[in-house]
């Protein structure tokens, strides 16, 4: 008996293999239908979310710019990695006129995917994006772009790009090692809500401006040889605050021009908390200069070797001293308005003290190079119609 073994033919085979090849693309494709669905579905549940959130703030607080916008966010625990969609080619839109955040489609002419009623793409469209990359081919002229970061690679490219105004990710670190450079960006300016900034690099160039968020700052190094300018004038430092501003520094080493300066003349109050760094800086150390009476700033073990001033207070405000050692070629204490204090709890002091325009100063320890550590010492740094607290007894000149 004969066995005849019989396999596929060539045409078989290429027949089984196109219906295969056929199964496979129906599949993928309804997997990623599935998938886009499902990631629409997501994005537009957080964007009916963030819309009630700010519309219903604006009941009693009113919303009236992108960043009272974050703001909101940020006090609901919504953060800026909650505003980049998981739909490719998404994003989400604060839109202006109507107070309500969009879901967007960009790559599909801005088809708002929601809500149904809309205002049409134009300048009350604020278009919140991680990445610049991801904008590119995109007729983006007469949308407001809002920059979203949330890793240091991210933010240097910003950076490099001259981008304006870039929202930073409470999560946001900068890694070890790394370095920041806003060499020749003078403008730019990082709005940081709840973030902390950690790094033994270098942050290089322009200041960091923090204004009505909270940012802290810890290890590394802050070089800042450019200028901030707000409505009430121009500074030169490492890190620039404007009203609202909590600013928490420890174990931070500051050069160039000013260490820590701003908000002059600006309601909003201000809260400066800066511990065991060391400033060698040209000009200022750490200026306060704030319009309300409840701002505060607090230097705890700190080495301030500077240009000019140590240690300022003008206008309103209380700075207080808990050791550390200062010294400042014009002055190592300088506090010149009434409603301006500073209060010494122990520390090194080598300068001149100066007390003028009806300021307090109230010492209770330290040392001082060039002081006796008497009530009649320090009376003689201080102006007419200006104030001494020298160990719980209040002298005024």
């Amino acid at each position: 008996m004969k066995n005849t073994k019989k396999g596929f033919t060539l045409v078989e085979l290429l027949v089984v293999i196109a219906i295969l090849a056929i199964l496979a693309t129906v599949a993928v494709v309804g997997y990623t239908s599935f998938t886009r669905k499902a990631d629409i579905s997501n994005d537009t549940v957080i964007s009916k979310e963030l819309t009630t959130l700010i519309q219903a703030t604006d009941i009693n607080d009113p919303v009236e710019n992108f960043d009272d916008v974050m703001n909101v966010l940020y006090d609901n625990g919504f953060y800026l990695a909650n505003l980049n969609t998981k739909t490719e080619g998404c994003f989400f839109v604060w839109e202006s006129k109507n107070n309500q955040i969009l879901l967007v489609d960009a790559k599909n002419g801005f088809e708002v995917l929601f809500p149904e009623s809309y205002e049409p793409k134009g300048e009350t469209w604020h278009l919140v994006c991680s990445d610049k990359d991801l904008l590119t081919g995109l007729n983006i002229a007469d949308i407001n772009v809002q920059y979203a970061v949330v890793s240091s690679e991210s933010l240097n490219e910003l950076i490099a790009a001259g981008t304006g105004k870039i929202y930073v990710d409470e999560g946001f670190a900068i890694v070890e090692g790394s370095a920041i450079d806003f060499t020749g960006k003078d403008n730019v300016t990082l709005v940081l809500g709840e973030s902390s900034l950690s790094t033994n690099g270098t942050i290089n160039g322009a200041p960091i401006h923090v204004e009505n968020s909270t940012l802290t700052v810890e290890g590394g190094t802050l070089n800042a040889s450019g200028n901030f300018t707000n409505q009430h004038g121009t500074f030169s430092c490492a890190i620039g605050y404007d009203g609202g501003a909590k600013l928490n520094v420890t174990d931070v080493s500051f050069i160039g021009i000013t260490g820590i300066n701003g908000a002059m003349n600006r309601d909003g109050e201000v809260t400066l908390v800066v511990e065991n760094s060391t400033f060698n800086v040209t000009s200022g150390g750490v200026i306060m200069s704030t319009g309300t009476s409840t701002s505060t700033a607090t230097i705890n073990n700190c080495t301030i070797n500077a240009g000019s001033y140590a240690l300022f207070v003008s206008q309103t405000g209380t700075m207080t001293v808990n050791g550390g050692t200062y010294k400042g070629a014009t002055a190592v204490l300088y506090c010149q308005d009434a409603g301006s204090k500073i209060v010494v709890n122990g520390g090194s002091f080598d300068g001149a003290i100066s007390v003028t325009g009806g300021a307090t100063l109230e010492i209770n320890g330290g040392t001082f190079t060039n002081t006796e550590l008497t009530k009649d010492a320090f009376l003689a740094y201080v102006a007419d119609g200006a104030t001494v607290v020298f160990e719980g007894e209040t002298i005024t000149k």
